[in-house]
């Protein structure tokens, strides 16, 4: 059994906003940390929003203010809602998504 102790830093939870935006060429996401520096990688998961299949996970570990950003093609996303959801690998976190975007 592991006891907390008093000196034992807080959890540290996840603050991003995420940006979506539909261009000629695809689905484009921006992922902000408005927090701290994550203290270990976090997932970014990649979903079709309509049936929760996951396409792509890259992993990242971003400092305070620090984004990173990627597009799905549309040819991959063939008219149908992506999704993307953070899943730090420090804590485990309530699986809902993050932002969804459909483009057509």
């Amino acid at each position: 059994m592991t006891l907390a102790t008093a000196d034992a830093a807080p959890l540290q939870k996840i603050d991003v906003t995420v940006k979506s935006l539909c261009t000629e060429k695809g689905t484009h996401f921006n992922i902000l940390n408005n927090g701290p520096k994550w203290p270990q990688k976090a997932k970014l998961k990649i979903f079709f929003a309509d049936d929760k299949s996951e396409i792509t996970v890259r992993k990242v570990k971003l400092g305070q203010g620090h984004s990173v950003s990627f597009r799905i093609r549309t040819k991959v996303a063939a008219g149908r809602p992506l999704a993307v959801y953070v899943d730090p690998e420090w804590y485990q976190r309530q699986f809902k998504f993050d932002a969804t975007q459909k483009c057509t």
